[in-house]
């Protein structure tokens, strides 16, 4: 069994990968969130914030990204071009290690989109 810190170390490492090949193609982008607590989980659960009880966050093994299109933020762009824009970027990370997610591919539980598109995890 892959211990958590060896999870988090190649995490790690594809998120570096990933973040300079996103420069290499010209993207600007600003971090946000990485590691949670359970409290401030339990608190976004309860607020509907999250849809999780348990995010890979907590297990430093998520991060948000913020990106800038001809620097405007990814979340001034209406979100039929915003899933234009970003598909390219979350293919490029779910090709990075099999296990890797990308929130602009959540499904619901009925079957429909959950769009979460700064949100980066590992498997």
């Amino acid at each position: 069994m892959i211990r958590l810190s060896d999870k988090q170390d190649n995490f790690s490492t594809d998120l570096a990968l990933f973040i300079l090949w996103c420069k290499s193609q010209g993207y600007k982008i600003t971090r946000g969130e990485a590691w949670r607590t359970d409290y401030q989980q339990a608190e976004y659960y309860k607020t509907g914030f999250s849809r999780v009880k348990h995010s890979k966050h907590q297990d430093r093994l998520a991060q948000d990204l913020n990106f800038f299109f001809d620097n405007v933020s990814m979340w001034q762009i209406e979100e039929k071009m915003l899933i234009i824009l970003m598909k390219k970027i979350g293919d490029k990370w779910e090709s990075i290690r099999l296990l890797n997610r990308w929130g602009g591919n959540f499904i619901n539980a009925d079957g429909s989109h959950f769009y979460d598109f700064g949100h980066f995890e590992a498997g």
